[in-house]
């Protein structure tokens, strides 16, 4: 049966979205909670959890009425029922404790049917949900490169090196090849682990992280690292939070160089690896050797090319760029490809198909095109472009300017001061930290400032406002219940509305508070915030 929602802890990093076409009666699917650790909170569109009997909460619209019967489908299968009261009416919401989720994709939807059975609203589409609760497997530590000082290279296990930031190439199994097409709206289709973290410690302090995707091979150039010895391990997370055991450790001596030279010291097995302006060997396990692109000059680009002649070690075949210093500017093929960034401030083009962008370090300028586009500036003040198509668009570090465009966009900034823009269609905006600006554009956007004192503003549609008790202050522009907006508050938060001079402020319990800017609390009726 269903349940009057109940309290939970805030989940830390996840995505959110409202699922569904008719936004404008307000029937849909808000969140999944999720009680199992290490991840406990709100999951919603597109979200992973561990948790196979999650609670289902379910905002009824404007069209619910007592009497009324919500019914809660799986893949178009009723999996339950729930007859309206007058105290859900008022609540606004109701929540259905699900048992015995199966792993995989769940589509949910919701409709609402009068008392004769007469279908009076429906959520629209589905509402995906993903559970997992395997392990992933510990990821393997492939390369790791020095590239500072007279002596660079590959840095073998126990060797000792100059670089205090070395650059780890890192393995994760279980993730699936670059596809030739596009595998439609992200996260359909995906397994736990796309988009999950490859975290590297030094001991207990974390010193890097990556975002997985295809092939799951993942760069990362760690924080510096202190002069002595470190044991350095990678740990892979998946979005419903399961952890990986460590990967065997790589132990490294931070000091000066003992010789000086190109080329970095063999590594085991014999292979040796080389530095220089065309491309170069490098040592693995064994004496494997694996083709990596070379630097790329001003303006050019580079093809990755195994010593095989097919596509590198865990990159799509048809990668482009990686590494330069100098500026780049690289273009995907017509049907799209991996493009990578390096140190200077680089254009990076897709093509019509799937593209995956990274920006590397400098202030990068990134566009999609069409398609489905998988997006990071990382670090840099960035400006990205998701263009046609279903994106994800994802600033990484300092001050970034983002932009959805059309379709059906996840948009975040993560840190920095960003301007995040979701463009035409129904998009998932989050700012992350710092003090950002979030633009929902045309449709039914799903918006959060997280961390920080960020401005917020909707657009057209319907939109849902996220916020929690120690956010920050929120300045949301535009709220309109009349159009179907509404203010969603984690479950469990507490708080209080006061009419401050031509404002209705919403304080919470841990010091947050959301401003409805120009809106009059007089006029705001039940249902206009959920939590």
């Amino acid at each position: 049966m269903f349940l009057p929602a109940r309290g939970c802890n805030r989940r830390a990093g996840c995505l959110a979205m409202i699922g569904g076409e008719d936004m404008a009666e307000g029937l849909s699917i808000i969140e999944a909670v999720d009680d199992v650790g290490p991840n406990t909170g709100s999951v919603t569109f597109g979200g992973y959890t561990n948790d196979t009997s999650p609670l289902i909460r379910v905002s009824l619209g404007a069209q619910a009425a007592v009497g009324d019967t919500v019914v809660l489908k799986d893949s178009n299968v009723a999996i339950g029922t729930f007859t309206v009261d007058a105290a859900a009416l008022s609540a606004g919401s109701v929540g259905l404790q699900l048992t015995g989720l199966s792993s995989g994709w769940h589509h949910l939807s919701v409709a609402l049917q009068a008392a004769d059975g007469a279908e009076k609203a429906t959520s629209g589409g589905y509402w995906g949900l993903g559970v997992e609760t395997a392990t992933p497997a510990a990821p393997e530590i492939r390369q790791v490169l020095d590239d500072a000082g007279a002596k660079t290279g590959a840095v073998s296990s126990g060797g000792r090196t100059d670089d205090a930031s070395l650059t780890f190439t890192i393995f994760e199994s279980g993730l699936p090849p670059l596809p030739q097409g596009s595998p439609g709206h992200a996260p359909y289709g995906g397994v736990a682990l796309m988009s999950g973290w490859v975290h590297i410690y030094d001991g207990s302090n974390l010193v890097g992280s990556g975002l997985l995707g295809y092939g799951g091979e993942v760069t990362i150039t760690t924080s510096a690292l202190g002069a002595g010895d470190h044991t350095l391990t990678a740990v892979a997370v998946d979005r419903a939070g399961n952890a990986s055991a460590p990967s065997t450790g790589f132990q490294v001596t931070i000091g000066a160089d003992l010789a000086s030279g190109g080329g970095a010291s063999a590594g085991p097995g014999g292979a040796t690896a080389t530095s220089g302006s065309g491309g170069s060997a490098t040592a693995t396990s064994g004496g494997a050797s694996t083709g990596v692109a070379g630097p790329a000059s001003t303006g050019g680009s580079s093809t990755a090319e195994s010593a095989s002649g097919g596509g590198a070690s865990g990159v799509p075949q048809g990668a482009i760029g990686g590494g330069a210093e100098a500026a780049q500017s690289l273009t995907a093929q017509p049907w799209g490809g991996l493009l990578e960034g390096g140190a200077g401030s680089d254009t990076l083009q897709g093509g019509d198909g799937l593209d995956v962008l990274n920006g590397g370090m400098g202030s990068d300028v990134l566009r999609g095109g069409g398609g489905f586009d998988i997006m990071n500036g990382n670090q840099g003040d960035d400006s990205l472009w998701g263009g046609e198509g279903d994106d994800w668009v994802v600033g990484g570090k300092d001050n970034d300017q983002l932009w959805g465009e059309a379709g059906l966009d996840i948009v975040f900034g993560n840190l920095g001061n960003d301007t995040c823009n979701g463009g035409d269609g129904s998009d998932l905006i989050r700012g992350g930290q710092g003090e950002d600006v979030l633009n929902g554009g045309a449709g039914a956007d799903w918006l959060s400032g997280d961390r920080g004192d960020d401005t917020v503003t909707g657009g057209a549609g319907a939109d849902i406002f996220h916020s929690f008790g120690d956010a920050g202050i929120d300045r949301i522009t535009d709220f309109n219940q009349g159009e179907g907006d509404r203010l969603l508050l984690d479950i469990g938060t507490t708080y209080t509305v006061a009419q401050v001079n031509a404002d209705t402020v919403v304080s919470m319990s841990g010091g947050g508070q959301v401003i409805l800017v120009g809106v009059q609390a007089s006029s705001l009726t039940s249902g206009w915030i959920l939590g």
